[in-house]
């Protein structure tokens, strides 16, 4: 508002406010000085510093806050209140988005807030929503270790079936938060169960000592579905044995950073055979023997396809060809010559089919491929 103030004959003019005085006169002043926390300097850079204390003050409005965490897709906030109003909850809420995937939910009482949270998975219009606690240290990037679980008391004595001993035994081992309703009504008394805030990083004792007036016992906890966390990404549903960030799945190149080819020497090169100079073998992959058609010229013009055995004219006076000496084989309208041993590493073989005009179409059908293990 502007002030007016008299002037002169009473006839009022208005006056100039400064920033500072519209600050002072608002409903929400800017705290004083002596509530702002000093600067300070951390590695060199500014900082500030809140106590424990004061951090469990200003955390004290969210104490029945959740976080929803959508993994695949979330419904439109629109959406998402009204499912919440058809769940029927007996107090107010509210719902916030931390970011695409992260509905901040706050509760106003606390029977609503163990209602959504002991469920632990939500889902709404198809879209599966898990529930985390809200703590002051929660972030986004990872997914805190405490979790709602159900444990057993077996064959503890009735006369310790109440909320009060059975608070007292569970803190123990976590945050009591409710019985159930078998246990509080006594109508199932060989067990008492309840539900505990458990934090997932710390140790879950199997028995506890209780001390019973003149004498002890010890006290059998059994604990329902016990969800795994990993130490590693903090994150729910796996252990670090398992985790894909402390184990990453190898690459193809570190694998093939490993293989090496395994090729055979001779131990003693001078005195080795002149083909062991050379490696023997190898992982490479065998080369295909090379296979070059020759046309005989002598069918050419022929007027219907047939048959010919090709025989290559060998001098009689010459002697049997030897083991490294090529031989000649013989096939069906083909001919095919064997290199001498060690072949070389391309072994070609010579094959002859007969041709004839206008007769390409049956050409194959009265052909054989020799191969080299024909030749063997």
């Amino acid at each position: 508002m502007v002030a007016l103030h008299p002037m002169g004959e009473g006839h009022p003019t208005p006056s100039k406010r400064s920033f500072a005085d519209i600050l002072a006169s608002s409903s929400n002043p800017l705290p004083s000085s002596q509530f702002l926390k000093p600067r300070e300097v951390y590695r060199g850079e500014p900082a500030v510093t809140f106590t424990i204390d004061e951090i469990q003050s200003l955390a004290s409005p969210f104490r029945f806050a959740l976080v929803g965490k959508f993994s695949k897709g979330r419904p439109s906030m629109e959406a998402l209140r009204t499912e919440f109003l058809t769940i029927g909850y007996k107090g107010t809420f509210t719902l916030g988005l931390l970011d695409p995937r992260h509905v901040l939910i706050r509760f106003e009482h606390e029977e609503d807030y163990h209602r959504c949270w002991l469920r632990r998975f939500w889902s709404f219009q198809g879209f599966g929503m898990r529930v985390l606690k809200w703590t002051p240290s929660f972030s986004v990037d990872s997914e805190p270790s405490i979790v709602p679980i159900w444990i057993r008391l077996p064959n503890l004595p009735v006369h310790f079936f109440a909320k009060g001993p059975l608070f007292s035994i569970s803190r123990l081992v976590g945050e009591p938060l409710r019985l159930d309703a078998s246990t509080a009504a006594i109508t199932r008394p060989n067990v008492a169960r309840l539900c505990v805030e458990i934090d997932l990083l710390k140790d879950l004792p199997n028995r506890v000592w209780i001390v019973n007036g003149s004498f002890g016992f010890w006290q059998k906890i059994e604990y329902e579905n016990v969800p795994d966390y990993c130490r590693c990404c903090h994150k729910l549903g796996h252990t670090a044995d398992v985790c894909k960030i402390s184990n990453p799945a190898p690459t193809a190149a570190s694998q093939g950073s490993d293989h090496h080819a395994q090729v055979w020497l001779p131990k003693n090169p001078e005195t080795s055979h002149p083909d062991m100079q050379q490696p023997m073998a190898t992982n490479e992959p065998r080369q295909k023997p090379e296979i070059s058609l020759i046309k005989n010229p002598n069918l050419l013009g022929c007027d219907k396809m047939h048959k010919q055995r090709v025989v290559q004219n060998q001098d009689t006076t010459n002697p049997a060809p030897s083991e490294g000496t090529p031989s000649q084989v013989v096939s069906h309208g083909l001919s095919a010559t064997r290199e001498p041993k060690p072949p070389e590493p391309a072994t070609q073989l010579q094959v002859v089919i007969p041709e004839a005009n206008n007769l390409a179409s049956r050409l194959l059908d009265d052909c054989e491929l020799v191969t080299e293990r024909d030749l063997i």
